[in-house]
């Protein structure tokens, strides 16, 4: 009974500390300029947490409540342990204890800020080919604590200050005494100062002492700030306040615009709501604040709206959850139940894919751009095709084969897409040479489409040769022979249409069809590799095994050429670069070559199966 007192008891006060919390609705369509785009800000909080702590949420917070107590509460995020650092190499140097979750406070780093500002300077003095992981790892965590340092001042000059409280002339500043209000009304105490009789400043009455007072601190204030563009150039993190033609932080905003800046005071009023509790006014400034943004925004305005359902939706995230149901839910069909075992898994599998083409076509409307852009949208699209490529099979073949190709091959490859993810955000503005909807739609997705086909032909392989050496009936190893044939088949048209296609933008890009260039020479490799599988079979040189065991080779070239020419760092399509790849890269070669010698060696053992049958 005492236990269940004391739950209640903490229960009410955990909830009368959060009273006061207003609901983020409005708070969460405020647009921000970030990295060249606009988008809502509860994409960019989301980006930013993914960016410091590899996650979406802190603690029970989501991105969005994580922001907001930053912004507004900036004393109790300082706390929260959101700085993702793995290397313990870097917490020796600043001297930090290791925490469990590898996540560490604002708090926490900064008595070592000198020492990482150091590192980090150290880091930034070298060529970015001659730094190593060490380095990086400084320069990402110093970027990270920068940046959530800017985002505790965004709104400092909303916050009351001692500086401009006055007993006796409220009717001045007004309720809110802070350095937004006193620069605002800067002329106002002026002429209020210009009326003491400074002759008698020692019979000066309380009030008027006050208010000189105030005129030195405001002008002490203006003398020591004047230059915000240099003590402030780094507060630009979060760019809400948006102009026609240009955009600009708000202290910058606060001290050009002066009393013309309506959005300052709706900001100003938003802040002091949020402290206060008050819903209403909270939602009816940032209403009319969000309004002004539109009418700023004017043709350039996002699909704000679009944009945060799919942050909320979490397609992918679901997705990803959905195929690994499916998967489970199959490996359960094989043990008991197996039709109702099977048509769940088929519903679960079903509603992944139609999640995964509902993110591919919000971003596709978001971007407006095609679906493939960068290397986590190829993780994201080819995953896709994929998972189209198993129902097919599904439908018209073989129900458990279909079923294991969607959930197993889409469930990977979005797993992998996560990797490209944990940097922030993954809907960037296009560099230059990508900047064409054009090619973007033909070249680009048709060669993802034919990394999907050949590397899903690469996977029935794997399974046709588990099978084989498992003794299953010929007839069926015989079907699931032709359908690696068929998807091959599929997957070599793409790959070479997308190949020439490719070369006919590298044309019209660089004045040259092809330059053998790395990646030109990696898309040049699957076509090969496929064209020579097929004239192999068609030659009788290799029969189902031989075809097999090719097509398994066929993912190594698949996946080489997709990223791992990434890896060099160099050519004309090294734009794909992504450090920290090299070493899952290399176990997934080993891994490949192990299955590969197992399967030929263990075919080889066979009774009655000699050299020529492993053809």
């Amino acid at each position: 009974m005492l236990r269940l007192v004391l739950v209640l008891a903490l229960s009410l006060v955990s909830l009368a500390a959060n009273a006061n919390k207003v609901k983020l609705n409005s708070f969460e369509k405020i647009t921000v300029l970030e990295q060249g785009r606009f988008k809502p800000l509860s994409s960019y909080a989301r980006n930013l947490l993914l960016r410091f702590s590899g996650k979406s949420k802190a603690g029970k917070l989501n991105a969005s409540q994580w922001l907001a107590e930053v912004i507004f509460e900036p004393a109790k995020a300082s706390a929260k342990k959101i700085f993702l650092i793995n290397n313990p190499e870097i917490l020796e140097a600043l001297e930090i204890e290791v925490e469990k979750k590898r996540r560490y406070s604002f708090d926490q780093l900064e008595p070592s800020f000198e020492a990482l500002y150091n590192y980090a300077l150290d880091a930034l003095s070298k060529e970015d080919s001659k730094r190593s992981e060490l380095d990086k790892e400084f320069l990402r965590i110093y970027t990270n604590f920068n940046s959530f340092h800017q985002l505790l001042n965004s709104f400092s000059m909303f916050l009351p200050h001692i500086d401009f409280e006055l007993k006796h002339k409220p009717n001045i500043l007004g309720e809110n005494a802070n350095l937004y209000r006193a620069l605002l009304e800067s002329d106002q105490v002026q002429a209020a100062v210009a009326k003491i009789d400074l002759q008698s400043k020692k019979n000066l009455a309380s009030k008027d002492r006050e208010l000189l007072g105030l005129g030195l601190a405001i002008f002490s204030w203006v003398e020591t700030h004047k230059s915000f563009s240099e003590l402030y150039a780094g507060f630009k993190e979060m760019e809400i306040i948006h102009s026609p033609n240009d955009s600009t932080d708000i202290w910058q905003a606060m001290l050009e615009s002066g009393s013309t800046a309506p959005g300052l005071e709706l900001l100003n009023q938003a802040y002091q709501a949020y402290l206060a509790g008050d819903q209403v006014r909270w939602d009816t400034s940032l209403f009319e604040f969000n309004q002004l943004n539109k009418l700023a925004l004017a043709d350039q305005a996002p699909p704000i709206q679009i944009e945060q359902i799919y942050t909320k939706l979490n397609p992918f995230g679901n997705a990803k959850f959905l195929y690994g149901l499916g998967f489970i839910l199959l490996m359960l069909s094989f043990v008991f139940l197996p039709q109702i075992m099977r048509n769940l898994a088929l519903g679960s599998t079903v509603v992944a894919i139609g999640l995964h083409l509902t993110g591919i076509v919000a971003r596709m409307i978001i971007l407006e751009r095609a679906p493939v852009s960068n290397l986590f949208e190829t993780f994201v699209f080819v995953s896709f095709i994929a998972a189209l490529i198993g129902i097919a099979i599904y439908f018209w073949l073989d129900k458990n084969l279909g079923l294991l190709i969607t959930s197993f091959v889409a469930l990977v490859l979005l797993l992998i897409s996560g990797k490209f993810a944990s940097d922030g955000d993954t809907m960037q503005v296009l560099i230059a040479v990508l900047d064409s909807n054009f090619w973007l739609s033909t070249h680009v997705v048709c060669i993802s489409i034919g990394y999907a086909g050949v590397f899903t032909a690469g996977i029935i392989a794997h399974i046709y040769l588990i099978q084989d050496l498992l003794q299953q009936n010929k007839k069926k190893l015989k079907q699931m022979s032709k359908l690696i044939l068929a998807v091959l088949a599929f997957g070599l048209c793409f790959s070479f249409l997308g190949t020439m296609l490719g070369g006919i933008w590298a044309d019209q890009s660089w004045g040259r069809f092809w330059g053998w260039d790395p990646k030109e020479n990696g898309a040049l490799l699957i076509v090969l590799w496929t064209a020579i599988i097929f004239h192999a079979r068609l030659a009788g040189m290799i029969k189902d095994f031989g075809l097999a065991i090719t097509s398994t080779i066929a993912t190594v070239v698949v996946i080489t050429s997709w990223f791992g020419i990434n890896l060099l760092g160099v050519g004309l399509h090294s734009y794909g670069f992504t450090s920290g790849l090299a070493l899952g890269l290399y176990i997934y070669y080993a891994i490949e070559l192990v299955f590969i010698v197992l399967a030929v060696g263990l075919k080889q053992l066979k009774p009655n199966q000699g050299y020529q049958s492993t053809q």
